[in-house]
């Protein structure tokens, strides 16, 4: 399932000028020079999965979290980045994001406000590393 996971996603990560940085286990970290393509490549993969689930069982399906960030972050070598949104962003997507979800901080909403076809819902969460967070509202395909 995490080949699969892997094999999906990664080519959406590419196509919105992304950077795989790091693949622990079934949580992937992906690095982007601009917040819109981050979203863009979250609405993207989410859509991916849910029209590969359509065909599966429910045990069989890859289900998708997803935590976005955006600010100054610290990279160190390859495969390593620190910071507050970094931390935001985990926190979001791995503790706090169900299935099919996009959560996303505060800086990810104000700097990609007017993004087509993306709203966003104030959540009543509290994550060290971000002001506020939202639910992001995508349309599917």
């Amino acid at each position: 399932m995490i080949y699969e996971h892997n094999t999906l996603v990664a080519p959406i990560i590419d196509d919105h000028q992304g950077f795989l940085l790091k693949v622990e286990g079934d949580s992937l970290m992906a690095l982007f020079r601009r917040p819109e393509s981050a979203l863009r490549c979250a609405v993207a993969m989410q859509n991916a999965c849910q029209r590969i689930n359509k065909r599966r069982t429910a045990e069989e399906a890859i289900l998708l979290c997803v935590g976005l960030g955006y600010g100054d972050v610290l990279r160190t070598g390859e495969h390593e980045v620190f910071g507050a949104q970094v931390n935001a962003a985990s926190k979001l997507g791995e503790d706090t994001a169900e299935s099919n979800e996009i959560l996303v901080t505060g800086a990810i909403k104000d700097a990609c406000t007017g993004t087509a076809n993306v709203s966003f819902d104030p959540m009543d969460v509290t994550i060290p590393g971000a002001k506020s967070v939202f639910h992001a509202k995508y349309p599917t395909q």
